[in-house]
């Protein structure tokens, strides 16, 4: 997420002007860059004002590749669901049913967390993640157990979590406030989340292809997501984790045709042609930043707030762009709204690499750059060395541990080297379990989860260190007392 944040920090430079063609130059763009980043398949929607002027698909949507991707094919959402979480508190707003300013406990009166000034956290806290609820707390929920219970029972297991921070005092992006709102719409409304976002948000918009669980959305041609395991794409859908625990934060599932359906409603203030699903004014709520995260970017609900100073001509004031990505396990989604030219775009991939991930957003921007016939930007990716190479970073490691457990058993060394091959393993242990993973808001199980071919390696060194280095220590320690 972070790393979406950061993107517009880095100097962009053109790319050589394309042909003015929009279809043209954007299957030119596509195609080059889906076989760079090694990517199966791709949908793509863009509107203007009131009309879908283009609406496509790219490469193949099934594990098989045999099936080509159609503007109908549904894509996991993943983060890009909490717009729709957004849109629906609205509703309840408008429909005098919830006040933005309610507390949360007081909607939900066994809602608990420990942490200074739990009690104050109001809605629109959770909306604008400013709540306190923590970033990795968010992610590790990803992994709870699936079932008609499982998004209140997992957020009444908040009850031993504590707050990062006082509820309205800082920014920190977390899945659970979305979570804890999808909780909010189930109880006020009186109908389950996935009844509610189908009957005010899908069918009034006219989604037929969008799906609020993932066995549903399989049974009617999902595209199969994909995974680039050590650089190799393949399918991902048979370990794809997947829980109604955090389906109002990560798990709507829809086509770039109904996409494009609900951008119109966004950028027309809330009418998509004879539906009118919220208010002029309740948009514009839904995109004003609550909260400035630097860089002059801001957080709405559900949406982020940028300057898009390269969509800005010569002479022209700069367009504010709203816009929100969304990556799982598999998929890769991008919505960009530019509301002052009347543009929306969404992209949406069955593939993504959390290490490179600002290579997959700028496919997005890219785009909305080609919708407002501008030349697309290449920039410097915003991860670092270690986190873009960790894969090959992490097989040298492994090499090294292998040849430092070879000369050990060859060379068999006293009492001082002995030590100090165990300090350098319990060294790289402490690394893992202390800073890498807290850094990445990640654990052993997410990482299996959500990159197993990292996770195959974090498994490795931990075979080499705290497994092999520990007995191979006690061994070597052993034989010198005996021969002592």
């Amino acid at each position: 997420m972070l790393i979406v944040l950061l993107w517009r920090a880095f100097p962009v430079e053109a790319e050589p002007a394309l042909q003015t063609d929009l279809e043209t130059n954007l299957d030119g763009y596509l195609t080059d860059h889906m076989a760079r980043l090694k990517i199966p398949g791709a949908a793509v929607g863009i509107v203007q004002g009131d009309q879908v002027i283009l609406l496509k698909g790219y490469g193949t949507a099934d594990a098989g590749r045999t099936q080509p991707v159609t503007p109908q094919t549904p894509f996991y959402l993943a983060s890009v669901s909490k717009s729709f979480t957004a849109l629906g508190i609205m509703q309840l707003v408008e429909a005098g049913k919830l006040e933005l300013d309610a507390p949360v406990r007081e909607i939900l009166p066994w809602f608990q967390v420990q942490g200074a000034g739990a009690e104050t956290m109001t809605v629109r806290h959770l909306l604008h993640q400013t709540s306190g609820l923590s970033e990795r707390g968010g992610y590790i929920r990803n992994l709870e157990p699936d079932g008609l219970t499982a998004l209140e029972t997992s957020i009444r297991n908040l009850a031993d979590d504590r707050l990062h921070r006082v509820p309205g005092t800082d920014f920190e992006y977390s899945n659970t406030n979305f979570d804890v709102l999808g909780l909010i719409i189930e109880t006020v409304s009186g109908q389950a989340y996935g009844e509610y976002v189908q009957e005010h948000i899908f069918t009034p918009l006219e989604m037929s292809h969008a799906y609020t669980t993932l066995d549903e959305a399989r049974a009617n041609g999902m595209a199969s997501g994909f995974y680039p395991f050590f650089g190799y794409a393949v399918p991902s859908m048979r370990w794809m984790p997947y829980t109604l625990a955090v389906r109002p934060s990560a798990g709507l599932i829809a086509s770039a045709e109904d996409m494009t359906h609900y951008v119109l409603a966004q950028l027309n203030g809330g009418r998509y042609q004879e539906a009118q699903i919220l208010s002029a004014a309740g948009i514009e709520t839904l995109h004003t930043p609550g909260v400035s995260l630097g860089n002059d970017v801001g957080y709405a609900m559900g949406w982020l707030t940028w300057s898009f100073e390269e969509a800005a001509r010569a002479g022209e004031s700069v367009p504010g762009a709203v816009s929100h990505i969304g990556t799982w396990t598999g998929f890769t989604s991008n919505v960009v709204l530019i509301p002052e030219k009347q543009i929306g775009i969404v992209l949406l991939l069955n593939s993504g690499d959390e290490t490179r991930g600002s290579e997959y957003f700028r496919l997005g921007w890219d785009v909305a750059l080609l919708a407002l016939d501008q030349p697309p930007l290449a920039f410097a990716p915003s991860e670092d060395f270690v986190l873009r190479n960790g894969r090959w970073i992490g097989l040298g490691l492994i090499l090294l541990l292998g040849v430092e457990n070879f000369l050990f058993f060859q060379r068999k060394p006293g009492m001082a080297l002995t030590f100090l091959f165990f300090f350098i393993d319990l060294a790289l242990v402490a690394y893992l379990f202390f800073v890498l993973l807290p850094e990445n808001n990640s654990t052993l199980p997410l990482t299996w989860a959500f990159a197993p071919d990292i996770a195959v390696l974090y498994g490795v060194i931990l075979f080499f260190t705290a497994g092999l280095g520990t007995l191979r220590t006690g061994w070597r320690l052993w034989k010198l007392r005996e021969a002592s």
